[in-house]
């Protein structure tokens, strides 16, 4: 495999991401590169510690359903991340509107409910992306995983959270060599396979720090 650093691929509307990588691993600065490239996106913002005013403008919970084009940043509230129903009703009202990426910052942070579900295994059909990152695959269910079109993978310490992501992409990852890449992800892609890796260019950093 090539150790030819990649342009950032194409996402089409609709199309899931997950990300994954330990703590500092720049997750969140990939995903908001990315997301800069979406015109209609909802960050789904579960840890309330980032900045995320260059993505997108803050919209309080209560006002979700009522958008429409544009990006956002939700802060999650505590009975979002307490309640499984609060977050059940929430999914599946977005799942209802469609047409737009929803980013959850930290999957393992959710409730598993019903909605959730359903936006991961049906948004695809109406064009709801769902894009996710963590730090810890093995914590979180498979189908959340393996729906993804495109897989960003950072160097993984623990085997049980190395052996979920395989499980889940259906690709045997060179982890060793992953680790001495540093500061880069190994993108794969659903239609490409192993593709090679992706370190993110200075001037695309700074626009959303």
């Amino acid at each position: 495999m090539s150790v030819r650093e990649l342009h950032l691929p194409k996402i089409r509307p609709g199309e899931s991401v997950f990300i994954v990588g330990p703590k500092g691993s720049g997750k969140t600065v990939l995903a908001k590169v990315l997301l800069l490239s979406r015109r209609n996106a909802i960050v789904l913002d579960t840890k309330l510690i980032e900045r995320w005013g260059k993505v997108g403008v803050r919209v309080a919970e209560k006002n979700l359903l009522q958008l429409r084009g544009g990006r956002f940043h939700w802060p999650a509230s505590h009975a979002f991340i307490l309640d499984k129903d609060v977050q059940d009703a929430i999914f599946r009202g977005l799942l209802a509107n469609g047409h737009r990426t929803l980013y959850v910052d930290e999957a393992y942070d959710l409730q598993l409910s019903g909605g959730l579900k359903l936006v991961a295994t049906q948004g695809r059909a109406i064009k709801l992306g769902l894009w996710i990152s963590t730090q810890r695959p093995s914590h979180i269910p498979l189908f959340l995983i393996s729906e993804a079109q495109h897989f960003f993978i950072f160097y993984l310490r623990l085997k049980r959270d190395r052996e979920r992501v395989e499980e889940a992409t259906g690709v045997r990852i060179p982890w060793e060599r992953l680790q001495r890449w540093r500061h880069s992800f190994l993108y794969v892609s659903e239609r490409g396979g192993l593709l090679g890796p992706i370190k993110l260019d200075e001037a695309s950093v700074k626009a959303v720090l």
